[in-house]
Parts: C-alpha cells; sequence; structure tokens
C-alpha cells in the first residue's frame, strides 16, 4: 500500500511535458502541400511520442491569424523564437523540404524558446517523393532521440580538399590570354558556377567553356 501511494505521489507530482508548436515546413523546389504533409507527419510522430504537449495545427492557425502573423515560412531560430512566444509553447519545430537533382533533404530544428538555440538540428536524405513520408518519420524519431541514425537516409559528408588547379590549353588564348568562366556545366548540363578559373574549386565540373563559349578550357 504504502508502494502504490508513493507511485501516484509522483506521478501527481511529476513535471507536466513541455509546449511545443511544429510550423508548416518551407518548401524549396517542392510544391507546398509536400511540405506541409510532410509537417504534419512530423508532428503526428511528435503527439504519439507523448514526449511534447504539441499544439494542433487548426489551434496554431487560428491562434496566429488573431495575432495578425504575416511570415509566410519560418526556417530561421528568430522566426521560431517569436513563434513560439506568440503561441506560448516552450519548443518550436522549423524546417524545410528541398529537392536538389533526384534527391529530396528534409531539414528540422528543435528550438527552445526561452533559451533561445537549436537544441536538435537533424536532415533526412531520401531518393524519390514516394519515400518522403517514411523518410519523415525517421527524422522524428532521430529528433525524439528514439530512432537510431540510418545510413540511407543520411546525407553523404564530401571532404573538397584543397581547389583544383586548371591548365589552359594554348587552343583558347587565341580568344583571350586568361579567359574567364562564361559557364560551368555538370553532367546534367546545370550551370553551377560563374566567375574567373581561379575561383572555380567547384567539385562537379565537367565542361568548362571561355567566355565566347567557343572553346571548353577544362
Amino acid at each position: 500500500l504504502f508502494v502504490s501511494l508513493c507511485i501516484v505521489y509522483v506521478a501527481a507530482n511529476a513535471a507536466p511535458p513541455p509546449n511545443m508548436a511544429v510550423a508548416s515546413f518551407t518548401p524549396k523546389n517542392v510544391d507546398e502541400r509536400t511540405a506541409s504533409s510532410l509537417s504534419d507527419i512530423i508532428r503526428t510522430e511528435f503527439v504519439k511520442s507523448g514526449a511534447y504537449t504539441v499544439v494542433d495545427r487548426s489551434d496554431m492557425e487560428s491562434v496566429l491569424g488573431l495575432q495578425k502573423y504575416q511570415r509566410a515560412s519560418c526556417t530561421e531560430r528568430e522566426c521560431a523564437m517569436e513563434l513560439g512566444r506568440l503561441l506560448n509553447v516552450n519548443k518550436v519545430v522549423v524546417g524545410t523540404v528541398a529537392r536538389l537533382g533526384g534527391d529530396f533533404y528534409i531539414n528540422a530544428n528543435i528550438v527552445d524558446v526561452e533559451r533561445g538555440r537549436i537544441d536538435v538540428s537533424k536532415t533526412a536524405r531520401c531518393d524519390s517523393e514516394k519515400a518522403l513520408a517514411e523518410a519523415s518519420e525517421y527524422l522524428a524519431g532521430v529528433l525524439l532521440g528514439t530512432r537510431p541514425e540510418e545510413a540511407r537516409y543520411k546525407v553523404t559528408e564530401y571532404s573538397a580538399g584543397p581547389p583544383k588547379k586548371y591548365e589552359i590549353p594554348a587552343e583558347t588564348t587565341k580568344y583571350e590570354q586568361t579567359p574567364r568562366i562564361q559557364l560551368v556545366e555538370d553532367e546534367d548540363s546545370l550551370t553551377i558556377d560563374r566567375g574567373a578559373a581561379a575561383k572555380i574549386s567547384t567539385r562537379q565540373i565537367y565542361y568548362i567553356y571561355d567566355e565566347k563559349l567557343q572553346a571548353k578550357i577544362a
């Protein structure tokens, strides 16, 4: 009986979970509905965890409407702190959903409103739109600390090393002695940099044309 009373006392006096709001993620090269849906998935995962008291999206939109909150998106720490104060929550999750080439990247930050700092920042990568929902569930688990990071979702680390120096072939000197770079293309013919040859150090360089676009330099 004594043990039971102790358990009841501890439960009654346990600190309530912190309040949290999950902002709609900012789309980058994806449609807004996709980004909003993924933030809903992450919000649901936080609700299911019981680690936070999560503000419902409709309640959040209602409060922000009354406060005449005008920001179209929120990705930075300062914005998250402002949002948290308006909603009277301890934590705010903000993030982005981006498409780069054939890959998708979901980035999320948990911001501590009172301390003004980012507690956790994680990114999940997937290679198709169909995999975004599962990647969002994974990311929520990593943010909560309930799921280990998995190699298939991690962003590959890259070490660029020292800048590369390109020798300018003799045949290009008839245009300029030190031709400037006009166009840099990768294997998908995407322009990825402009500027002087000495400044080119991007790792995805395949073709570099001179200013008159008449000769390949490297």
